[in-house]
């Protein structure tokens, strides 16, 4: 996600969730093969099931993992910059939370360009976008303590079969979204990688497709 954008002010409204704020919809597991055999705002996921859209944080249809729920919700009341920010009057979900690390199969998620040449939360550095280096989701990021993930080789691989490894030096925060400090994008998804343009062209994408499905 692009830190060179305007700034704003933005107002929001902070709720706190108690468990799940959404019922969930019993398509979700559902065996699919296309998002065809899937209803509205559910994707076809990457072991041909039915579940949430994990781009679309203002959504909760399916349990993200058992036990993970929203932290908070809030409403987004500035003015909406273009599709890919903060939409006014819209109900976005907080996480401190992700799905269990799987080492026996791949870990399904959504792949998000970032740029790093303001340092990171792991050291001061600066990257370039060439650099092979990854931010994880807030569940994801807080696994190994007490540095997080700072430092580990992740395997990231498209949905085309390319794959590449890159190297954690940043979390992709659930806890903060639609502000000045996120320069007004969405929290990030409970289930998301970031990644510099590097990693991108990697796996044979471009940065402009905005968010992507992969596993790591």
């Amino acid at each position: 996600m692009p830190n060179s954008i305007p700034v704003l002010l933005a107002t929001v409204t902070l709720f706190f969730a108690a468990g799940n704020p959404q019922s969930t919809s019993s398509a979700c597991g559902k065996p699919c093969a296309s998002v065809n055999d899937c209803p509205a705002m559910m994707i076809c996921d990457p072991y041909g099931q039915c579940n949430s859209d994990p781009s679309n944080t203002h959504i909760s249809v399916c349990p993200v993992a058992p036990g993970c729920n929203p932290a908070q919700s809030f409403v987004y009341t500035a003015p909406t910059i273009d599709e890919d920010h903060c939409a006014t009057n819209t109900t976005y979900y907080l996480y401190d939370c992700s799905p269990p690390v799987s080492r026996r199969r791949p870990n399904p998620a959504i792949l998000y360009y970032i740029e790093l040449d303001n340092g990171s939360r792991c050291e001061e550095k600066k990257y370039q976008p060439s650099d092979l280096v990854a931010s994880m989701a807030t569940g994801w990021y807080n696994y190994q303590r007490p540095r997080g993930a700072c430092g580990r080789n992740v395997t990231i691989t498209a949905l085309n079969g390319r794959t590449v490894t890159a190297m954690v030096v940043d979390e992709c925060s659930g806890m903060d979204g639609c502000t000045a400090a996120t320069s007004f994008y969405p929290p990030c998804s409970p289930k998301s990688l970031g990644a510099t343009q590097g990693v991108w062209e990697a796996l044979g994408h471009k940065i402009s497709e905005g968010i992507i499905d992969i596993t790591w």
